[in-house]
């Protein structure tokens, strides 16, 4: 299917999802920045309270459980409390298989050697263009 119809008719509708319309996909996430993440993936692919229409957790996994660490983590006081709790976190929600990381993209990135400061950003799936520079010839 086209990527309007595979994120708007599919992955985002429940009705579609209850229907059996569908049984395993492959969506794609990455970070929104470096570092700690559990912000924009953890709260945001399996908090299973704001599941519905247009969410992004595409299984309708919800888990009292993975939602009170969420909780918890977004209430620390400090960074080294919440990444204990999105890591607990996260391996209760691989503990419940609700996704399966069946595939990993690798993509080259290549560029020449007088290239320096190539940076990659996963965001855009390449070089941070803005802090590009060319060594001399």
């Amino acid at each position: 299917v086209n990527q309007g119809d595979y994120y708007g008719k599919y992955l985002n509708n429940p009705a579609t999802s209850r229907s059996g319309s569908w049984d395993i996909s492959e969506p794609g996430w990455v970070a929104d920045w470096y570092g700690n993440n559990g912000r924009s993936f953890i709260a945001v692919l399996f908090d299973g309270r704001k599941y519905g229409p247009n969410t992004v957790n595409y299984g309708d996994y919800n888990s009292p459980a993975v939602n009170a660490l969420i909780d918890k983590a977004l209430a620390a006081t400090n960074p080294d409390e919440a990444a204990a709790d999105w890591a607990q976190a996260d391996r209760q929600i691989m503990t419940d298989a609700a996704f399966i990381p069946f595939q990993t993209q690798s993509i080259p990135h290549y560029h020449s050697s007088r290239v320096k400061n190539a940076m990659y950003s996963p965001f855009a799936d390449q070089y941070d263009f803005t802090n590009l520079w060319l060594s001399g010839g």
